[in-house]
């Protein structure tokens, strides 16, 4: 065995070959260049992994680290795909030192991060392991957020089972005039010629694709119904679709009320703009992600999270129960904070309003701004919604506000289970260290999402299904962090 690991699988290192007489490619990039950092980073990375992967037959390969240093340098300058990452090798000194003199055909960088997606996603945690050895990982305090990425897939094809079943009955439609059609042909070159030969060979193959088509909207409503069946049981009000081209990829609501389909990316930064776990999802709330989000965190980290800023979209009664159970710090506003604080500062809030009403946790009955008691009378439970406490009061009947405050009725007022944790939720916020706290959360979490979309241009990934996507997810990622880390450790050079 110790013979057979002597003899590498993969091409030899040429970083020190001369290229031209007395220099080699280390002399031309700077000893504080970002590829020192990449080189230095992935050299510590256990890739045995993706080396086992590999056959000890037939030529050289590229060397996995190698290709991992161009593919780590590309996502964090904006060279996303393998043809510009390929050029690079060619053409930018970056690249060309990572590579080592080597240049890889774009199908080799592609093939390679297609099938290795999942272990380059894993480097994520190895990299945040090795920015905490160096004393740059501060820990505790996070702010979460989340943004919507395009699945490489048309929303053409997002389609309910009546849709698919349209298209099917169509394509059997359109195979059976290419039948038809194709008869024709073979009808007439018999009675042309004596030896007869099919010229429908272009018709055949249209014929062979949209049966494979067929085929594949077959599975798809098959899928579809699964869904739908799920849906029921959850008594979710919501029609069900997949896409054919992505099945993972759900329709998410773009900022601009546009509908892709696509995943929601969700990322927990520190103190320094590190981004310590990033997670993706099919589903468009954030708030289902809040917790998650943080057990992410400590499972990435080993450490308990003290401190957490979200925006209103993480917002609801559970959540906050759950910080409160965990003993952590939480600034998530609830998505009706904002308007509500609006309208008492601007005076637009109604007398009536439910917020006037003063709520009796000792008792549990509100009273009104009249004075009057709102008595508990029962609790109704929902599905798909928080579960509530029904008060009604019995003495709206005298009052002279009946009409502006219940409509000639007797006012009823709902109460979520837990809403007392929203309430103080709402007080923290409320607090001079609240809203300075709060107004820290954009500065630390947006920058992260605005390079991402922005500098590197990254709105859509190359990859589909939610396994390879996550993957891609991470790799953009690891890209921002190991940006953040050579900042980090170029400024505390200078210091």
């Amino acid at each position: 065995m110790e013979g057979k690991m002597s003899i590498s699988k993969f091409k030899p290192d040429t970083s020190t070959q001369s290229l031209i007489i007395g220099y080699n490619i280390d002399d031309f990039i700077s000893t504080d260049h970002i590829t020192r950092l990449i080189d230095e980073i992935v050299e510590e990375l256990d890739t045995r992994k993706i080396e086992d992967k590999y056959s000890w037959q037939g030529q050289k390969s590229y060397s996995p680290k190698s290709l991992i240093k161009i593919i780590f340098y590309g996502y964090t300058i904006g060279v996303l795909s393998s043809r510009k990452i390929r050029n690079g090798c060619k053409q930018d000194l970056g690249f060309i030192y990572l590579a080592r003199l080597y240049r890889p055909d774009f199908r080799t960088i592609s093939d390679f991060r297609k099938n290795n997606i999942e272990e380059l996603g894993e480097y994520f945690v190895a990299i945040l392991k090795y920015c905490n050895e160096l004393g740059l990982l501060k820990l505790g305090k996070i702010v979460i957020d989340g943004s919507k990425f395009r699945a490489n897939a048309s929303v053409k094809r997002s389609k309910d089972l009546k849709k698919y079943e349209e298209w099917e009955k169509k394509l059997q439609k359109e195979i059976a005039l290419l039948n038809a059609e194709s008869e024709k042909i073979d009808k007439e070159e018999n009675e042309r010629l004596s030896d007869p030969k099919t010229d429908g060979s272009e018709i055949l193959k249209k014929i062979r694709k949209k049966g494979e088509l067929i085929n594949k909207i077959k599975e798809a409503k098959e899928k579809v119904k699964k869904v739908e069946e799920e849906y029921a049981a959850k008594k979710i009000k919501r029609k069900a679709k997949i896409n054919l081209t992505d099945e993972d990829a759900n329709i998410q609501k773009e900022s601009g009320g546009i509908k892709k389909p696509g995943y929601n990316g969700q990322i927990a930064v520190n103190e320094d703009q590190i981004i310590i776990a990033a997670e993706l999802t099919k589903t468009q709330e954030d708030s289902k992600e809040l917790i998650p989000m943080i057990e992410a965190v400590e499972i990435n980290t080993g450490e308990k999270v003290e401190e957490v800023k979200a925006d209103s979209g993480y917002g609801n009664c559970a959540n906050y129960e759950d910080l409160e159970e965990r003993k952590i710090d939480g600034y998530v506003p609830d998505s009706g904070f904002k308007k509500l604080e609006e309208a008492k500062e601007n005076g637009t809030l109604k007398p009536y309003d439910k917020n006037n009403f003063q709520y009796d946790e000792k008792n549990d009955k509100y009273v009104c701004p009249q004075g009057k008691d709102l008595e508990f009378i029962k609790e109704v439970k929902h599905d798909n919604r928080e579960d509530v406490k029904i008060y009604k009061c019995k003495s709206c009947n005298e009052c002279e506000a009946r009409k502006i405050c219940a409509n000639d009725k007797n006012r009823i007022i709902e109460r979520m289970i837990n809403e007392s944790c929203r309430d103080r939720m709402r007080d923290k916020l409320r607090s001079d260290e609240g809203k300075k706290k709060y107004k820290e959360r954009s500065g630390l979490v947006e920058p992260p999402f605005g390079h991402m979309k922005m500098n590197i241009k990254f709105r859509q990934f190359l990859l589909r299904g939610l396994t390879k996507v996550r993957g891609e997810f991470k790799l953009i990622c690891i890209g921002f962090n190991l940006m953040k880390i050579y900042n980090l450790k170029l400024a505390k050079v200078k210091m």
